[in-house]
């Protein structure tokens, strides 16, 4: 129990802890993404060490997430990048589909 309780405007969101970004984050990553991951570090592969760690969490998505949190986005820019991301899953999405109906009609014929 707080006795300076913080004083908020109307309509404003409570702040997030650290515990609780941190939790959004891990909720949002895949678990198959960070599951049995081990990087052996010899005396002068440091380097490579944090260059693999730093590929880990680019291809999951888990560094730009938390680049994103570092800073407040205004929400007028949130919603335009979650807007672009949609857009570019449903373009993926479609072009996904495009490739494999021209690699269908491809396709070898059976052997009779």
């Amino acid at each position: 129990t707080n006795p300076f309780p913080v004083r908020r405007q109307l309509g404003e969101a409570p702040q997030k802890t650290h515990t609780q970004l941190l939790t959004m984050v891990w909720s949002r990553v895949p678990s198959t993404a960070l599951t049995a991951r081990t990087i052996l570090v010899g005396r002068e592969s440091v380097d490579s060490a944090y260059r693999a760690i730093n590929k880990i969490m680019s291809n999951t998505g888990l560094s730009k997430h938390l680049s994103r949190l570092r800073y407040y986005e205004k929400p007028t820019k949130e919603r335009e990048r979650r807007e672009y991301e949609k857009c570019l899953r449903i373009y993926n999405r479609e072009m996904k589909k495009k490739v494999e109906f021209v690699m269908k009609q491809h396709a070898p014929l059976p052997p009779i």
